[in-house]
């Protein structure tokens, strides 16, 4: 989002702001800050070419809105929305909307960004419980900083 704000020429305007959501399902919970970890694998780290695709279309359509000088776009995300993409292709843009988003982060910020990836697994909403440690206090109504004791035994 800091990138998309420093780039972005249609930056704050719906259209836009929707294309940013329909690249992250995850967000659903109202912010692109907030990620719900039951869509963790949708949108752009969906398995699923079909859904994968929806989102890399529309954030070919919010890197279509960024200017940068001495930063080319790659030719496929320039392309005019044809209305069929085959799978070959799809892997190209891609390919070429990480590697010109890794390009314009570095050129903005002076580091590497973190890219979003898929997830290998199904990640777990519902967390166990944590492992504690039961210790009987042989003092009622006495309480103890355990913070200073080596419970690692």
């Amino acid at each position: 989002m800091a990138l998309d704000s420093r780039l972005s020429s249609g930056h704050g305007e719906l259209l836009h702001i929707h294309l940013l959501e329909s690249c992250f399902p995850a967000c659903s919970l109202g912010s692109l800050l907030v990620a719900d970890i039951d869509k963790a694998n949708a949108g752009i780290a969906s398995f699923a070419l079909d859904q994968r695709g929806v989102a890399l279309q529309s954030f070919r359509r919010v890197l279509n809105m960024w200017t940068l000088d001495g930063v080319t776009k790659p030719p496929l995300i320039n392309n005019l929305d044809p209305l069929c993409w085959d799978k070959v292709v799809l892997d190209l843009l891609e390919l070429q909307i990480a590697m010109f988003y890794v390009d314009c982060f570095c050129k903005v910020f002076n580091r590497a960004p973190v890219l979003p990836c898929r997830l290998e697994h199904i990640p777990q909403t519902i967390l166990p419980p944590p492992h504690g440690r039961i210790i009987l206090n042989p003092r009622p109504n006495m309480y103890y900083d355990l913070s200073v004791l080596d419970l690692s035994g």
